[in-house]
Protein backbone atom coordinates (compact mmCIF):
# COMPACT_ATOMS: atom_id res chain seq x y z
CA UNK A 1 0.00 0.00 0.00
CA UNK A 2 1.39 3.56 -0.57
CA UNK A 3 0.85 6.23 2.20
CA UNK A 4 2.78 9.14 2.07
CA UNK A 5 2.89 12.47 5.35
CA UNK A 6 1.07 15.08 3.75
CA UNK A 7 -0.04 18.46 5.50
CA UNK A 8 -3.50 18.81 5.40
CA UNK A 9 -4.18 21.71 3.88
CA UNK A 10 -2.20 20.36 0.91
CA UNK A 11 -4.19 17.94 0.56
CA UNK A 12 -7.93 19.44 0.82
CA UNK A 13 -9.04 22.81 0.87
CA UNK A 14 -10.18 24.04 4.64
CA UNK A 15 -12.60 26.93 4.25
CA UNK A 16 -12.37 27.29 0.79
CA UNK A 17 -13.43 30.85 -0.86
CA UNK A 18 -17.16 30.33 -1.89
CA UNK A 19 -18.87 33.85 -3.15
CA UNK A 20 -22.30 34.10 -2.00
CA UNK A 21 -23.84 37.84 -2.25
CA UNK A 22 -25.86 39.38 0.59
CA UNK A 23 -29.51 39.30 0.84
CA UNK A 24 -30.17 36.66 -1.86
CA UNK A 25 -31.49 33.66 -0.67
CA UNK A 26 -29.39 30.11 -0.63
CA UNK A 27 -29.56 26.87 1.36
CA UNK A 28 -29.24 26.77 4.70
CA UNK A 29 -28.00 24.16 7.16
CA UNK A 30 -27.56 25.07 10.93
CA UNK A 31 -25.81 23.33 13.35
CA UNK A 32 -29.08 21.33 14.80
CA UNK A 33 -29.34 19.84 11.33
CA UNK A 34 -26.70 17.39 11.59
CA UNK A 35 -26.97 14.31 13.18
CA UNK A 36 -24.18 12.89 14.38
CA UNK A 37 -23.46 9.07 12.53
CA UNK A 38 -25.59 10.13 9.46
CA UNK A 39 -23.29 11.00 7.16
CA UNK A 40 -25.41 13.44 4.86
CA UNK A 41 -27.33 16.64 5.82
CA UNK A 42 -30.30 18.42 3.16
CA UNK A 43 -30.92 21.77 3.78
CA UNK A 44 -34.69 22.20 5.91
CA UNK A 45 -34.68 25.67 4.23
CA UNK A 46 -33.40 28.23 2.33
CA UNK A 47 -32.97 32.05 3.85
CA UNK A 48 -31.30 35.45 2.79
CA UNK A 49 -27.41 35.09 3.34
CA UNK A 50 -26.51 37.97 5.82
CA UNK A 51 -23.30 35.96 7.22
CA UNK A 52 -21.66 32.94 8.31
CA UNK A 53 -20.13 29.63 6.83
CA UNK A 54 -19.90 29.25 3.14
CA UNK A 55 -20.19 25.63 1.30
CA UNK A 56 -20.95 23.84 -1.95
CA UNK A 57 -22.70 21.17 -2.88
CA UNK A 58 -20.89 17.91 -1.19
CA UNK A 59 -18.65 20.12 1.17
CA UNK A 60 -18.12 18.39 4.48
CA UNK A 61 -19.24 20.67 7.55
CA UNK A 62 -17.07 20.05 10.54
CA UNK A 63 -18.36 21.58 14.14
CA UNK A 64 -15.04 23.27 15.88
CA UNK A 65 -17.16 24.38 18.77
CA UNK A 66 -17.61 22.24 22.01
CA UNK A 67 -20.03 20.34 22.64
CA UNK A 68 -20.51 19.32 19.38
CA UNK A 69 -17.02 18.87 17.98
CA UNK A 70 -16.51 15.83 20.66
CA UNK A 71 -20.17 14.72 19.89
CA UNK A 72 -19.38 14.41 16.59
CA UNK A 73 -21.41 16.61 14.24
CA UNK A 74 -19.93 16.16 10.94
CA UNK A 75 -21.70 16.01 7.47
CA UNK A 76 -21.54 16.28 4.21
CA UNK A 77 -24.00 18.68 2.85
CA UNK A 78 -26.34 17.22 -0.12
CA UNK A 79 -28.46 19.77 -2.31
CA UNK A 80 -31.29 19.05 -4.20
CA UNK A 81 -30.43 22.35 -6.73
CA UNK A 82 -27.44 23.92 -7.91
CA UNK A 83 -27.44 26.65 -5.14
CA UNK A 84 -24.64 26.75 -2.77
CA UNK A 85 -25.57 27.22 0.82
CA UNK A 86 -24.21 29.13 3.96
CA UNK A 87 -24.48 28.26 8.09
CA UNK A 88 -23.30 28.23 11.61
CA UNK A 89 -20.24 30.27 11.76
CA UNK A 90 -19.08 27.36 14.07
CA UNK A 91 -18.41 25.29 11.09
CA UNK A 92 -15.10 24.36 9.31
CA UNK A 93 -15.51 23.73 6.21
CA UNK A 94 -13.89 21.08 4.00
CA UNK A 95 -13.14 20.43 0.41
CA UNK A 96 -11.59 17.70 -1.62
CA UNK A 97 -8.34 18.76 -4.60
CA UNK A 98 -9.17 17.40 -7.61
CA UNK A 99 -6.98 14.23 -8.12
CA UNK A 100 -5.31 14.69 -4.72
CA UNK A 101 -8.13 13.98 -2.24
CA UNK A 102 -11.00 11.49 -2.99
CA UNK A 103 -14.50 13.50 -1.69
CA UNK A 104 -15.68 10.18 -0.33
CA UNK A 105 -12.51 9.52 1.51
CA UNK A 106 -12.09 12.87 2.61
CA UNK A 107 -15.53 12.75 4.38
CA UNK A 108 -14.24 9.75 6.44
CA UNK A 109 -10.86 10.95 7.10
CA UNK A 110 -12.43 14.40 8.97
CA UNK A 111 -14.41 12.06 10.98
CA UNK A 112 -11.63 9.84 12.42
CA UNK A 113 -9.90 10.40 15.31
CA UNK A 114 -6.62 11.14 12.70
CA UNK A 115 -8.26 15.21 12.26
CA UNK A 116 -11.12 15.15 15.15
CA UNK A 117 -8.70 14.10 18.11
CA UNK A 118 -5.90 16.70 17.51
CA UNK A 119 -8.67 19.05 16.75
CA UNK A 120 -10.31 18.70 20.20
CA UNK A 121 -6.97 18.79 21.61
CA UNK A 122 -6.46 22.15 19.78
CA UNK A 123 -9.82 23.75 21.86
CA UNK A 124 -9.38 27.39 23.00
CA UNK A 125 -11.81 30.00 24.93
CA UNK A 126 -13.91 30.39 27.60
CA UNK A 127 -15.08 27.72 29.32
CA UNK A 128 -18.33 26.21 26.93
CA UNK A 129 -17.19 27.89 23.99
CA UNK A 130 -13.77 27.03 23.16
CA UNK A 131 -12.96 26.40 19.49
CA UNK A 132 -10.85 24.29 17.84
CA UNK A 133 -7.77 26.15 16.15
CA UNK A 134 -8.16 26.28 12.52
CA UNK A 135 -4.35 27.26 11.57
CA UNK A 136 -3.49 23.60 13.70
CA UNK A 137 -6.14 21.65 11.72
CA UNK A 138 -4.48 22.89 8.64
CA UNK A 139 -0.95 21.66 9.28
CA UNK A 140 -1.40 18.51 10.63
CA UNK A 141 0.94 16.18 8.93
CA UNK A 142 -1.27 12.70 8.26
CA UNK A 143 0.18 9.89 6.38
CA UNK A 144 -2.71 9.13 4.31
CA UNK A 145 -2.74 6.48 0.95
CA UNK A 146 -2.53 7.64 -2.66
CA UNK A 147 -5.97 8.64 -4.29
CA UNK A 148 -6.36 5.39 -5.67
CA UNK A 149 -6.25 3.85 -2.47
CA UNK A 150 -8.74 6.39 -1.03
CA UNK A 151 -11.38 5.57 -3.36
CA UNK A 152 -11.53 2.09 -3.01
CA UNK A 153 -11.52 3.16 0.85
CA UNK A 154 -14.51 5.78 0.28
CA UNK A 155 -16.05 3.62 -1.94
CA UNK A 156 -16.35 1.02 0.85
CA UNK A 157 -17.63 2.98 3.81
CA UNK A 158 -19.84 4.96 1.54
CA UNK A 159 -21.65 1.30 0.54
CA UNK A 160 -23.23 1.55 4.24
CA UNK A 161 -23.98 5.41 4.46
CA UNK A 162 -26.29 4.16 1.48
CA UNK A 163 -27.72 2.01 2.85
CA UNK A 164 -28.45 3.79 6.33
CA UNK A 165 -29.67 6.92 4.14
CA UNK A 166 -32.27 4.58 2.41
CA UNK A 167 -33.10 2.63 5.38
CA UNK A 168 -33.73 6.57 6.75
CA UNK A 169 -35.99 7.02 3.56
CA UNK A 170 -38.25 3.85 4.24
CA UNK A 171 -38.59 5.07 7.57
CA UNK A 172 -40.16 8.59 6.58
CA UNK A 173 -42.16 6.63 3.92
CA UNK A 174 -43.43 4.12 7.03
CA UNK A 175 -44.31 7.44 9.02
CA UNK A 176 -45.54 9.10 5.81
CA UNK A 177 -47.65 6.54 5.39
CA UNK A 178 -49.05 6.14 9.12
CA UNK A 179 -50.09 10.10 9.05
CA UNK A 180 -52.32 9.01 5.84
CA UNK A 181 -53.86 6.09 7.93
CA UNK A 182 -54.54 8.32 10.54
CA UNK A 183 -56.33 11.14 8.49
CA UNK A 184 -58.52 8.47 7.16
CA UNK A 185 -59.11 6.38 10.27
CA UNK A 186 -59.05 8.96 13.00
CA UNK A 187 -59.65 12.62 11.74
CA UNK A 188 -62.48 11.55 8.61
CA UNK A 189 -64.18 9.51 11.40
CA UNK A 190 -64.02 12.44 14.16
CA UNK A 191 -67.54 12.52 15.97
CA UNK A 192 -69.18 15.08 18.56
CA UNK A 193 -69.90 12.06 21.04
CA UNK A 194 -65.65 11.70 21.59
CA UNK A 195 -64.77 12.72 24.70
CA UNK A 196 -61.84 15.43 25.20
CA UNK A 197 -59.55 13.99 28.11
CA UNK A 198 -56.63 14.64 29.50
CA UNK A 199 -53.76 12.50 28.35
CA UNK A 200 -53.31 11.40 31.73
CA UNK A 201 -57.09 10.42 32.34
CA UNK A 202 -57.40 8.28 28.71
CA UNK A 203 -57.74 4.64 29.96
CA UNK A 204 -55.87 2.81 27.27
CA UNK A 205 -52.55 5.64 28.01
CA UNK A 206 -50.67 4.56 31.41
CA UNK A 207 -48.66 7.22 32.75
CA UNK A 208 -45.25 5.56 33.33
CA UNK A 209 -44.76 7.05 36.72
CA UNK A 210 -42.24 4.16 38.15
CA UNK A 211 -38.49 5.17 38.40
CA UNK A 212 -35.74 2.40 37.94
CA UNK A 213 -35.44 0.02 41.12
CA UNK A 214 -32.07 -1.24 42.19
CA UNK A 215 -29.80 -3.37 39.40
CA UNK A 216 -26.60 -5.55 39.44
CA UNK A 217 -23.89 -4.61 36.49
CA UNK A 218 -24.55 -1.20 34.31
CA UNK A 219 -26.95 -0.31 32.04
CA UNK A 220 -26.92 2.70 29.78
CA UNK A 221 -27.87 5.59 30.24
CA UNK A 222 -29.34 8.32 27.50
CA UNK A 223 -30.04 11.56 28.28
CA UNK A 224 -32.05 13.76 26.20
CA UNK A 225 -29.56 15.17 23.93
CA UNK A 226 -28.36 11.57 22.64
CA UNK A 227 -32.15 11.22 20.78
CA UNK A 228 -32.85 12.85 17.44
CA UNK A 229 -36.31 12.70 16.15
CA UNK A 230 -36.83 8.65 16.48
CA UNK A 231 -33.19 7.50 16.82
CA UNK A 232 -30.67 7.45 19.81
CA UNK A 233 -27.81 8.79 17.97
CA UNK A 234 -25.32 8.34 20.88
CA UNK A 235 -23.73 6.06 22.30
CA UNK A 236 -25.02 6.01 25.83
CA UNK A 237 -23.10 6.31 29.49
CA UNK A 238 -22.61 3.07 30.86
CA UNK A 239 -23.41 3.15 34.45
CA UNK A 240 -24.50 1.33 38.08
CA UNK A 241 -26.72 1.86 39.95
CA UNK A 242 -24.89 4.08 42.50
CA UNK A 243 -23.00 5.97 40.76
CA UNK A 244 -25.36 6.86 37.85
CA UNK A 245 -26.34 10.71 36.95
CA UNK A 246 -29.05 11.83 39.34
CA UNK A 247 -31.42 12.78 35.93
CA UNK A 248 -31.15 8.69 34.99
CA UNK A 249 -34.15 7.84 36.78
CA UNK A 250 -36.50 6.24 33.99
CA UNK A 251 -36.66 2.63 32.90
CA UNK A 252 -38.47 2.14 29.59
CA UNK A 253 -40.59 -0.85 29.78
CA UNK A 254 -42.58 -2.86 26.66
CA UNK A 255 -44.83 -1.31 24.50
CA UNK A 256 -43.90 2.30 25.99
CA UNK A 257 -43.59 5.58 24.07
CA UNK A 258 -41.47 8.22 25.11
CA UNK A 259 -41.22 11.72 24.28
CA UNK A 260 -39.07 14.85 25.82
CA UNK A 261 -40.72 17.71 27.92
CA UNK A 262 -38.33 20.28 26.28
CA UNK A 263 -40.89 22.98 24.27
CA UNK A 264 -39.55 22.96 20.59
CA UNK A 265 -37.98 19.62 20.50
CA UNK A 266 -39.07 16.24 18.72
CA UNK A 267 -37.45 13.20 20.57
CA UNK A 268 -39.70 10.20 20.65
CA UNK A 269 -38.55 7.09 21.17
CA UNK A 270 -40.67 3.54 21.47
CA UNK A 271 -40.08 0.37 22.59
CA UNK A 272 -42.55 -3.07 21.67
CA UNK A 273 -40.99 -6.73 21.88
CA UNK A 274 -38.44 -6.42 19.07
CA UNK A 275 -36.44 -4.00 21.04
CA UNK A 276 -37.07 -4.98 24.69
CA UNK A 277 -33.84 -6.06 25.37
CA UNK A 278 -33.13 -2.57 24.63
CA UNK A 279 -35.56 -1.23 26.87
CA UNK A 280 -34.29 -3.72 29.56
CA UNK A 281 -30.29 -2.25 29.35
CA UNK A 282 -31.48 1.10 29.32
CA UNK A 283 -31.98 3.98 31.65
CA UNK A 284 -33.60 7.15 30.12
CA UNK A 285 -33.44 11.37 31.70
CA UNK A 286 -36.54 12.66 33.66
CA UNK A 287 -36.53 14.76 30.60
CA UNK A 288 -38.34 11.95 28.88
CA UNK A 289 -41.85 11.61 29.54
CA UNK A 290 -43.74 8.10 28.65
CA UNK A 291 -47.03 5.99 28.55
CA UNK A 292 -47.68 2.93 27.77
CA UNK A 293 -50.57 0.93 27.05
CA UNK A 294 -51.66 -2.90 25.53
CA UNK A 295 -50.07 -4.26 22.39
CA UNK A 296 -53.48 -3.57 20.54
CA UNK A 297 -53.25 0.11 20.92
CA UNK A 298 -49.23 0.60 20.44
CA UNK A 299 -49.87 2.39 16.78
CA UNK A 300 -52.33 4.65 17.81
CA UNK A 301 -50.36 5.72 20.92
CA UNK A 302 -46.98 6.31 18.90
CA UNK A 303 -48.42 7.72 16.09
CA UNK A 304 -50.01 10.65 18.20
CA UNK A 305 -47.79 11.27 20.47
CA UNK A 306 -45.12 11.19 16.84
CA UNK A 307 -47.44 13.70 15.37
CA UNK A 308 -46.49 17.36 14.75
CA UNK A 309 -50.13 18.50 16.59
CA UNK A 310 -49.40 16.53 19.62
CA UNK A 311 -46.00 18.48 19.74
CA UNK A 312 -47.40 21.59 19.33
CA UNK A 313 -50.03 20.83 21.71
CA UNK A 314 -47.23 19.94 24.51
CA UNK A 315 -46.06 23.22 23.76
CA UNK A 316 -48.44 25.06 24.54
CA UNK A 317 -48.27 23.92 28.22
CA UNK A 318 -44.66 24.06 28.48
CA UNK A 319 -43.74 26.31 31.34
CA UNK A 320 -40.46 27.69 33.13
CA UNK A 321 -38.27 30.74 33.06
CA UNK A 322 -34.81 29.29 31.83
CA UNK A 323 -35.83 25.73 30.42
CA UNK A 324 -39.46 25.96 29.07
CA UNK A 325 -40.59 22.19 29.47
CA UNK A 326 -43.67 20.08 30.33
CA UNK A 327 -44.39 19.84 33.57
CA UNK A 328 -46.67 16.94 35.33
CA UNK A 329 -49.06 19.56 35.86
CA UNK A 330 -49.07 20.69 31.98
CA UNK A 331 -49.19 17.64 31.00
CA UNK A 332 -52.44 17.35 32.67
CA UNK A 333 -53.68 20.14 31.18
CA UNK A 334 -53.43 18.22 27.65
CA UNK A 335 -56.92 17.73 26.45
CA UNK A 336 -57.05 15.16 23.13
CA UNK A 337 -60.22 13.88 21.37
CA UNK A 338 -60.59 10.00 22.21
CA UNK A 339 -62.39 7.69 19.49
CA UNK A 340 -63.78 4.76 20.35
CA UNK A 341 -61.64 1.90 21.51
CA UNK A 342 -63.05 -0.36 18.58
CA UNK A 343 -61.33 2.74 15.61
CA UNK A 344 -58.25 3.08 18.20
CA UNK A 345 -58.32 -0.88 17.29
CA UNK A 346 -58.62 -1.09 13.65
CA UNK A 347 -56.02 1.38 13.45
CA UNK A 348 -53.75 -0.11 15.43
CA UNK A 349 -53.71 -3.31 13.76
CA UNK A 350 -53.20 -1.63 10.79
CA UNK A 351 -49.98 0.77 11.81
CA UNK A 352 -48.98 -1.87 14.48
CA UNK A 353 -46.91 -3.47 11.50
CA UNK A 354 -45.87 -0.73 10.56
CA UNK A 355 -43.97 0.31 14.01
CA UNK A 356 -42.87 -2.94 13.72
CA UNK A 357 -40.69 -1.96 10.62
CA UNK A 358 -39.27 1.01 11.84
CA UNK A 359 -37.60 -0.48 14.89
CA UNK A 360 -36.59 -3.26 12.77
CA UNK A 361 -34.87 -0.67 10.36
CA UNK A 362 -32.89 1.82 13.01
CA UNK A 363 -32.13 -1.58 14.42
CA UNK A 364 -30.04 -2.37 11.07
CA UNK A 365 -29.25 1.39 11.17
CA UNK A 366 -27.84 0.69 14.69
CA UNK A 367 -25.77 -2.24 13.54
CA UNK A 368 -24.33 -0.88 10.16
CA UNK A 369 -23.25 2.30 12.03
CA UNK A 370 -21.29 0.37 14.05
CA UNK A 371 -19.41 -1.42 10.98
CA UNK A 372 -19.21 0.98 9.37
CA UNK A 373 -17.49 3.08 12.63
CA UNK A 374 -15.10 -0.40 13.77
CA UNK A 375 -13.82 -0.35 9.59
CA UNK A 376 -13.22 3.47 9.61
CA UNK A 377 -9.99 3.87 11.60
CA UNK A 378 -8.76 0.34 10.19
CA UNK A 379 -8.90 1.19 6.59
CA UNK A 380 -8.01 4.81 6.72
CA UNK A 381 -4.73 3.70 9.06
CA UNK A 382 -3.91 0.87 6.40
CA UNK A 383 -4.59 -1.33 9.34
CA UNK A 384 -6.84 -3.71 6.98
CA UNK A 385 -5.71 -4.23 3.49
CA UNK A 386 -8.58 -3.81 0.54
Amino acid sequence: MSFNNIILKDFCNINPLTTLKKGEVYNFIEMQDICPGYRFVSPLKSKAYKGGSKFLNNDILFARITPCLENGKIAQAEFNNEMPGFGSTEFIIFRYKENISDPNFLFYLTCSDLIRKPAEKSMTGASGRQRANIEFIKNLQINLPDINLQRKIGSVLTEYDLLIKNNNRRIEILEETALIIYSEFIIKNKSDSWEMKSILDIDIFNFCRSRIKKYDGYKEYFDTSSIDGIKIIEKGLMCGYDKRPSRAQIKPINNSVWFARMRETYKVLVFNKLNNDEADNSILSTGMVGFSTEEEYLGFLFFTINSKWFHKLKDQFATGATQVSLTNEGLSKMKLSVPEKDLIVKYSKITNPIVDEIILLLKKNKNLINTRDLLLPKLISGEIEL
